[in-house]
């Protein structure tokens, strides 16, 4: 029996995904779960549950009641950037969710690591470190940029036919026709996406904070409201001027310079050649 057609389930075993988006951050995943809000069951009050990685142990049951609100109809559907590194998230949704589709979001390595330092000092987590120490210190982390590696494994675990990569670039260049290939792969009916919620941009950090130890704190907060599914609070929080106060107001994040650019473009050049062959694309504009 697959649990990723509900048509064929019993009416107790209908709550679970039949797709799950697993890019790794700061690959507009954000921006894909607002997009996708409404028009696919999503989980109630949170982008990610992170179930497959991190919670497994609470059971199926935990997992489900984040769907059981979901409008009758819909495609239910997950983005969740902690399953994509992780071989148990693989494993185990290979053998929950038997032909669960899977749509793998990948940005250039290195502007994916940048944006990601940005999220970092927001939260407090790099401190006041410039993003070549943080990149050598906290965030040069293999694993998650390993893009080879996790789509081999995606495609190992739940077959080829059920994995889709989509690549940032596309979504910059044609983001309609890039939303179109999505919902053609988790068969979700969607009309066109308007001009502003194709170029709305998500969780965009462009500043540091004033202060990382109140940055610090107020992610501590931020991650022990979701782990007690306090959504509605935390989303009070987040739209508060003392949410902006402690992750905000600090000085403006500089572009990369070409040479640090090129630098680090350097070090994943092998990967890149790697994944170039395995999705047979050009991706010379990742390159050095």
């Amino acid at each position: 029996m697959s649990w990723g057609s509900e048509a064929s389930l019993p009416a107790e075993q209908k709550r679970m995904p039949s797709f799950i988006c697993v890019g790794p951050p700061r690959t507009a995943t954000s921006w894909l779960h607002l997009i996708l809000s409404g028009h696919a069951g999503l989980p109630e009050g949170t982008k990610e549950t992170h179930f497959f990685s991190r919670y497994y142990y609470k059971g199926r049951t935990w997992y489900e009641s984040h769907f059981e609100n979901c409008p009758d109809g819909l495609t239910l559907g997950e983005i969740c950037t902690s399953y994509f590194a992780s071989p148990e998230a693989r494993q185990r949704i290979s053998n929950d969710i038997p032909g669960c589709k899977i749509a793998c979001t990948l940005r250039e390595p290195v502007e994916r690591l940048y944006s990601y330092y940005k999220l970092a000092r927001h939260y407090g987590w790099a401190r006041k470190r410039s993003f070549e120490e943080a990149f050598k210190k906290e965030l040069r982390t293999p694993m998650i940029s390993n893009y080879p590696l996790h789509i081999k494994g995606w495609r190992e675990a739940v077959g080829k036919e059920n994995v889709l990569v989509l690549l940032y670039d596309d979504l910059i260049a044609a983001p309609q026709d890039y939303l179109t290939t999505l919902y053609r792969f988790i068969g979700v009916a969607m009309p066109a996406a308007s001009h502003a919620e194709l170029t709305m941009r998500v969780n965009d950090v462009e500043r540091s904070p004033r202060s990382w130890r109140l940055a610090r704190l107020a992610g501590k907060l931020e991650f022990w409201l979701a782990s007690q599914r306090r959504f509605a609070a935390l989303e009070r929080l987040k739209a508060s001027a003392l949410w902006r106060f402690c992750t905000d107001g600090g000085d403006p994040f500089p572009p990369l310079s070409p040479e640090l650019r090129r630098r680090l473009q350097g070090l994943f050049s092998p990967l890149v050649a790697e994944l170039e062959a395995l999705l047979q694309r050009d991706l010379s504009a990742w390159k050095v």
